[in-house]
């Protein structure tokens, strides 16, 4: 320890040396991207094991007696005896000084700023960090600076050392993410001084004795001539006087011996060195044998923790070299030695394998032999433990939710990055652009707050335009959005919240996708169009869909209004409402007007208000009419006679009570909670073939017969309702078509801006990622929609089967199958169909073409999710688990209670501590009910994370023991 305390004597090399230095290649190009008056230094080629840094000083050094080990140690002592000063100084920039001492210690750790800072007190010397001006910040100053010792040390030299990097710049970004950074150092010297000058003082300093050659006797001889140490310039000059070329190959020749010398040696000792080591070993017990083995596979297992990916296929690439080479160079009695110890190893592998099996059948037959109280009690520690672990991950700590700055949408708290604004990393790239700008500026100072009583009462407050200026939602400061719900203030300090995604992409210097920047704006929803109930919403839409409300079955095809002059004119007619809009209500009890109010009506006011602001804010609006003749037969605020004159209601209706069954109790029967909301929830229902696809004339003229015979009771027509809604001919496009969804709700879309793939958009986004952000949005107002969830998902199927369906197409085999499949006529599939027609049955028999169509539409539906398909593939699947696993060992059946979870109600937005639930923030269960069902996506995460943490906490090594393996599905 006293030899480690004492101060080194440090005079380093200046000058590159050819004879002793190798220049570093790919250091030499950083260098010439670091300061400018550095560029005519020359770095030297170090080893890159993690301690490049002491590698580098000791080049500088020319000491061989100094190890990297030595250096390391002292330089741990440096930093715990200064460890104070240290922290104080540099802990802002790299961070604690303890956990900078504890990296330290692991040998082959790659070196920071700290160890350049101890070096610099160690060694009594200024040492300048020269940083390659790549991916290079302000904050990173201190890494282009000029170290000094800790006062009163005062330096006696200076050396220069550059942060560079084991691959070019090209390798290195493609092996971190488009990303640079250091992970090498090298020391810098100056350039030798190639003159004559230089090769005579260089030849100088040998001590060689100078030979002169003369004739005697005539026979060439030489005379040694005492060598008097002339100034360099007198030497020049007789040099150049005399032409004598004699002694510079004497000078060359004689180092030539020198260096071969030097080499002989060198090998003479390494021969040394092999034969003790091998007579070392010879004399060696087994237990030093494997101490040493054991040693050696630690040291061989330190280097290869450190070294880079290019290192270890090198070192894999010599290792294959040198075994081919032996083998190609051994004799046959040592191949057939080999041969015979791959033998033995193999023998003895197989050998080892067999006593273990024994072993096991063994314990097995012995366990089966003793009685055992199989299965045993499960122990209370075990329970307990699993509790407590169930009780953590559904902890408010674990499923707290915040809102991103950049995007605005919902994610977990412990993912996310909380910083100031001040530091956010290319902070540039989430300015927008100037049209989007001033529309938001619009939309700010226009905005309004509703401030009144039943009858709609309303108030203006205008919002000036000024720096960081108070606008709705959002701030804007120098062009940059950000989002009100993820800024908040901690010790004024203006702090931001960032998602991962949006953290991960600035850091890269990448747009965030669902940023402002790229386009991606929804605005916030004026009040002229909240609260719009379903009919109001198809009075003003540019679009319509096909598909009910609550339930979904068969496709979801949006088709434009098929109206006179509905291109330009709006709203609908009521007449044109009522044909596009079939009410069906379901229940034990026919519905009260005033409660149907809440659901169906219709108000003309909102409705002129809703297509003023539209025209004027929505630029798919600005052609648009506003019909007149169409508004005054509006109600003033009533259901419209049209839609109470087709309410269709099925009351006590017995197939509905049966899909209302459950396996537990239902909530929502309790008349005394019915009777305290002024809400009624409407049940899932809904219209089979509503764009009668699969209704023939015959069928309809067949179901008005029976309807006029019996008077228009349909309790007496024993046949199903068909309900026709009339559409244009033609569908609307589906593909990057942003028109789509936003003339489709134009309540969600109100600025007409945020759709789906948006050709405009500098970062492209893919749908099904669209619709999750969309969902994820923090106001919530895409899951709370009647109908868009429902669109969206059938959108994503259709697009699932045409994804699946264009790869058939491109198989080789498809060509034999599509030409005959093409050669089916009308009559085999009558055939197949038989009389089942009505069953949907069928029976293909011999018919090998039918059965490749079935085939390929099995093939395409089984990716589809939701289809028949699909379910068809699970079951295949657990199919395959139960021949590869064997039969399940238990049948679990989990029923999460949504409506009585506090963490479904947190989901839906309602504000909970998880941790701390008061009884009263809990609400009634019809409340409860209400807020559940409103909110789907909440509700689905809420299912999700319940049944994960189920898994991962009670089920995987849990109480019921080692699993093998487990499947899920969830009933539809």
């Amino acid at each position: 320890m006293d030899l480690m305390m004492r101060p080194f004597q440090f005079y380093p090399t200046y000058v590159f040396d050819e004879t002793k230095h190798v220049v570093d290649v790919i250091a030499t190009k950083y260098l010439q991207k670091a300061a400018d008056d550095t560029h005519h230094l020359v770095p030297v080629d170090v080893f890159g094991d993690g301690n490049c840094l002491y590698h580098s000083i000791i080049v500088l050094m020319n000491n061989p007696l100094v190890t990297a080990c030595e250096l390391r140690v002292r330089t741990i002592v440096e930093l715990v005896t200064n460890e104070n000063y240290y922290q104080n100084t540099y802990s802002k920039f790299v961070g604690s000084t303890h956990d900078a001492i504890r990296l330290v210690c692991k040998n082959y750790m790659y070196s920071e700023l700290y160890e350049i800072a101890a070096l610099c007190n160690l060694l009594r010397c200024n040492i300048r960090s020269i940083y390659p001006k790549i991916d290079f910040r302000d904050e990173m100053a201190k890494w282009n600076d000029v170290f000094t010792p800790i006062p009163p040390v005062a330096a006696n030299c200076s050396i220069s050392i550059l942060w560079s990097n084991a691959l070019n710049e090209k390798d290195a970004r493609h092996i971190h993410n488009g990303t640079w950074r250091a992970n090498h150092f090298v020391p810098l010297l100056s350039p030798p001084i190639m003159n004559e000058h230089n090769n005579i003082s260089q030849s100088s300093s040998i001590i060689v004795t100078p030979e002169k050659k003369t004739i005697k006797n005539n026979a060439a001889t030489q005379v040694r001539v005492p060598d008097f140490q002339s100034s360099p310039s007198r030497r020049l000059r007789s040099e150049n006087s005399n032409g004598n070329d004699v002694v510079q190959p004497n000078v060359s020749r004689s180092m030539q011996m020198e260096k071969n010398d030097k080499e002989e040696r060198r090998q003479i000792q390494l021969q040394k060195k092999r034969e003790r080591s091998r007579t070392s070993r010879m004399n060696e017990t087994e237990e030093q044998r494997q101490y040493r083995l054991q040693k050696d596979r630690e040291r061989n297992r330190s280097i290869r923790q450190g070294e880079l990916e290019e290192q270890h296929q090198s070192r894999l690439q010599k290792d294959r070299k040198r075994v081919q080479s032996s083998r190609r160079n051994e004799t046959e009695e040592q191949y057939r030695i080999r041969l015979e110890q791959q033998k033995k190893r193999s023998k003895s592998t197989r050998t080892k394998k067999q006593l273990e099996k024994q072993e096991n059948d063994n314990v097995g037959h012995a366990d089966r032999c003793v009685p055992s109280s199989w299965p045993e009690p499960i122990p209370r520690e075990l329970k307990d433990t699993c509790l407590q672990q169930f009780l953590k991950q559904m902890s408010m700590s674990e499923l707290a939710e915040v809102t991103c700055a950049v995007c605005n949408i919902r994610t977990s708290e412990k993912d996310a990055k909380k910083i100031p604004v001040s530091k956010i990393p290319n902070i540039d790239l989430l300015k927008v652009s100037e049209q989007l700008k001033n529309l938001m500026k619009s939309s700010a100072e226009n905005i309004s707050i509703f401030n009144g009583d039943d009858n709609n009462q309303q108030t203006t407050s205008h919002i000036k335009n000024h720096p960081n200026s108070d606008w709705s939602s959002f701030d804007c400061d120098n062009d940059i959005f950000l989002y009100r719900n993820g800024l908040f203030k901690t010790n004024r300090v203006q702090m931001c919240i960032l998602c991962q995604k949006c953290y991960t992409s600035l850091s890269k210097e990448h747009i965030p996708k669902f940023s402002p920047a790229n386009n991606m704006w929804l605005g916030d929803i004026p009040t002229e169009l909240q609260g719009l109930t379903i009919p109001e919403e198809k009075l003003i839409s540019l679009y319509r869909h096909n598909t009910c409300q609550t339930a979904l079955k068969g496709n979801c095809i949006t088709f434009l209004q098929n109206v006179p002059n509905i291109v330009n004119s709006l709203p609908l007619a009521l007449a044109d409402l009522c044909d596009t809009l079939k009410v069906i209500f379901i229940g034990a009890r026919p519905p009260d007007r005033l409660h149907l109010r809440r659901v169906l009506t219709v108000r003309k006011k909102k409705i002129i208000q809703a297509l003023q602001w539209l025209k004027k804010n929505n630029g798919l609006y600005q052609n648009i009419n506003i019909n007149l003749e169409n508004i005054a037969q509006l109600p003033e605020d009533d259901i419209p006679e049209c839609i109470m004159s087709i309410l269709e209601q099925k009351i006590g209706d017995e197939e509905a009570q049966s899909e209302r069954t459950g396996y537990v109790p239902d909530p929502l029967l309790n008349p005394q909670e019915n009777t305290t909301s002024n809400v009624i929830p409407i049940s899932n229902s809904g219209v089979l073939d509503v764009n009668g696809s699969s209704v023939s004339s015959d069928e309809i003229n067949d179901y008005l017969l029976h309807k006029i015979k019996h008077n228009g009771n349909n309790n007496e027509t024993g046949a199903d309702n068909v309900y026709l809604i009339p559409h244009s001919s033609k569908p609307a496009n589906e593909y990057f078509n942003p028109r789509l969804l936003t003339g489709l709700y134009p309540t969600l879309f109100c600025y007409g801006r945020g759709a789906p793939e948006d050709q405009s958009r500098s970062v492209e986004i893919k749908f099904r990622e669209h619709i999750h952000y969309l969902l994820s949005y923090n106001d919530r107002r895409f899951e709370t929609n009647h109908s868009f969830i429902f669109v969206v998902f059938n959108l994503l199927q259709r697009r699932d089967a045409c994804l699946h369906a264009r790869l058939i197409a491109t198989r080789p085999y498809f060509q034999a199958s599509a030409n005959e499949i093409q050669s089916i006529k009308s009559k085999d599939i009558e055939i197949a169909l038989g009389n089942n027609n009505s069953k949907r049955t069928y029976t293909t028999g011999s018919n090998s073409t039918l059965n490749k169509l079935l085939q390929h539409i099995k093939t395409v539906g089984g990716r589809v999710m939701g289809s028949a398909y699909s379910r068809t593939a699970l079951r295949t699947r657990i199919h395959a688990l139960i021949f590869n696993q064997g039969l399940p060992s238990i049948f679990l059946t989990i029923n999460p209670a949504d409506i009585h979870s506090p963490v479904a109600l947190y989901f839906a937005g309602v504000p909970l501590n998880l941790d701390r639930i008061q009884h009263e923030q809990l609400m009634d269960t019809y409340r409860r009910a209400e807020i559940i069902a409103s909110h789907p996506v909440s509700t689905a995460k809420y299912f999700h994370t319940l049944i994960t943490n189920i898994l991962d906490t009670m089920i995987m090594g849990g109480v019921i023991g080692p699993v093998k393996a487990y499947f899920g599905t969830v009933e539809s």
